[in-house]
């Protein structure tokens, strides 16, 4: 059999059964000579040119009849009765390498290394610490800077953050927000009163990290009132 490889790869990173699953791959496989494909068979390694540890072993994911030519799209879900979510389960984090092997109904067959990857990350980058403004700080300036500590995620990286204040230390309702992808943000804000902060990480699986402590900042532009004199009065002579 020939095994004719349209898929120019996936790049996508996936921390779920439910995206992956519905990804499909445009690989086909035919017979040029008087026999018909009975089979194709996945295997998964965790390194290129089936090197390195077997992650899964032959599953097969596509059984025909008396076809010499298979073209549909397909997905990677056993054709055996076993769970959709079987294969995702198997795979590592991280890269895993798709190894394809197409039968025909003489037993002869064909084996395609590293048709494309599969790139799993189920795992939430760790939470940010806020450095700055310090917890409880009070300043007269509407503009300032909000930094942190970078989140760490060691299997796709992290991809940004989620910054948000509000006006109550539990989030009810967001004053300000924005997704970036440095570990500061400078922000002007709009009234003096008391505001609060917090980040989270998001990877490039879409895994987020938990919410960061929450931090506090005083805004107080207006000056106190002038002190009024009361005692001894202006013009007070005293031998005292």
């Amino acid at each position: 059999p020939n095994i004719i490889n349209n898929y120019v790869g996936d790049y996508n990173w996936y921390n779920s059964s439910v995206t992956f699953l519905q990804q499909y791959y445009d690989v086909d496989f035919e017979i040029d000579y008087n026999a018909y494909i009975s089979s194709v068979t996945v295997k998964v390694y965790e390194q290129t040119l089936g090197v390195g540890n077997k992650i899964l072993d032959d599953t097969i994911i596509i059984s025909t009849g008396n076809i010499s030519l298979y073209k549909t799209d397909w997905r990677l879900i056993p054709s055996t009765f076993v769970p959709d979510y079987y294969i995702w389960e198997k795979l590592r984090e991280g890269i895993n390498y798709i190894t394809l092997t197409a039968y025909d109904h003489l037993g002869t067959s064909t084996t395609l290394y590293d048709a494309f990857n599969i790139l799993k990350d189920t795992t939430s980058p760790t939470v940010p610490i806020l450095l700055t403004p310090v917890n409880n700080f009070s300043t007269n300036f509407f503009m300032l800077t909000f930094r942190w500590q970078p989140s760490t995620d060691l299997t796709s990286g992290t991809t940004g953050y989620l910054f948000e204040i509000s006006k109550s230390s539990t989030f009810p309702m967001i004053t300000y927000s924005s997704f970036v992808i440095v570990t500061e943000i400078p922000v002007m804000l709009t009234e003096e009163t008391t505001y609060f902060w917090r980040v989270r990480g998001q990877d490039f699986a879409g895994n987020k990290s938990g919410y960061s402590n929450v931090f506090k900042v005083w805004v107080d532009t207006t000056s106190p009132t002038a002190p009024i004199l009361t005692s001894p009065s202006s013009g007070t002579v005293s031998n005292t």
